[in-house]
């Protein structure tokens, strides 16, 4: 009796040994912008960004849902919002609105889009290092020096695999409101659906999934009413300026429920179709 039971603990203490190993392998760190990225800020204009500084309802349409699902099929991940510092009004509005509106839980980071590249970088590689993850997924918006930070943070750590997101909503070739070009590493995304659809394609969500939480947002971004009263979702809000966006995922067979978005967005973004075809490349 007693060699079966230490046969039995053996065994428990392998799986539970291999275990560790498979989540340490798998240790995901999702750090996101919430400005701009989540939430409604227009940071490129003043006096625009002032109105919704403490606003804690306005967001983009779906990104609770595509993030929650993200947490859900990779249980071994965290999550960082990168905020304004919280003794700030737009901070703690910030931070309520990831609270309020259905987030998966994770830790605020304070992280100014006015600071300067080095400060920004430093709060990247502190939250890099202290996590120790084997794949970090970056998410942020076009609209500063994200592209470039996210670019440099991902060469300094070249044994971790990064995933690297920003919502092009504003335009490189504009007079105003300027936006920053992509990495060729980087993929662009207007909306949440092109998230879920580049995950998927990534193993990082299932198909079935993403099919039924497409196929709820997508009429809601198609057919948006962007004066009705009381809106707090929107797919495209009236100042993104999507004219840099590329569209690189094959709307057909499994996927040809992205048709109707993809047309959408050509004739909002007046955006071109990459040759590449697809994300999997």
């Amino acid at each position: 009796m007693g060699g079966a039971m230490n046969v039995f603990g053996l065994f428990l203490a392998f799986v539970l040994s291999f275990s560790v190993q498979v989540m340490a392998r798998e240790r995901t760190l999702v750090i996101v912008q919430v400005e701009d990225t989540l939430k409604l800020s227009h940071v490129q204009n003043f006096w625009d960004s002032l109105n919704y500084n403490t606003d804690t309802k306005q967001r983009f349409i779906g990104m609770n849902a595509a993030l929650s699902e993200l947490a859900r099929k990779n249980a071994a991940s965290t999550f960082a919002y990168l905020t304004q510092g919280p003794e700030m009004a737009a901070g703690e509005a910030e931070m309520e609105f990831i609270s309020v509106n259905g987030f998966p839980r994770g830790q605020f980071v304070p992280y100014s889009n006015n600071a300067d590249r080095d400060t920004q970088m430093k709060v990247l590689r502190k939250l890099i290092k202290t996590s120790n993850p084997a794949r970090v997924i970056l998410m942020s918006h076009n609209g500063g020096l994200d592209p470039e930070i996210f670019h440099g943070i991902a060469m300094e750590f070249k044994d971790i695999y990064f995933l690297q997101y920003l919502h092009v909503i504003y335009s490189i070739t504009s007079p105003t409101e300027m936006g920053s070009s992509l990495f060729l590493e980087q993929t662009g995304f207007v909306t949440a659906v092109e998230l879920l659809v580049d995950w998927q394609l990534k193993g990082l969500v299932g198909l079935k999934e993403t099919i039924t939480l497409a196929q709820l947002l997508i009429p809601k971004i198609v057919y948006e009413n962007l004066d009705s009263p009381g809106i707090v979702e929107y797919g495209v809000p009236r100042f993104v300026n999507c004219d840099d966006f590329q569209w690189k995922w094959v709307a057909k067979n499994d996927y040809s429920f992205l048709v109707s978005l993809r047309d959408h967005l050509i004739e909002r973004c007046h955006m071109q179709i990459s040759p590449l075809g697809s994300p999997a490349h």
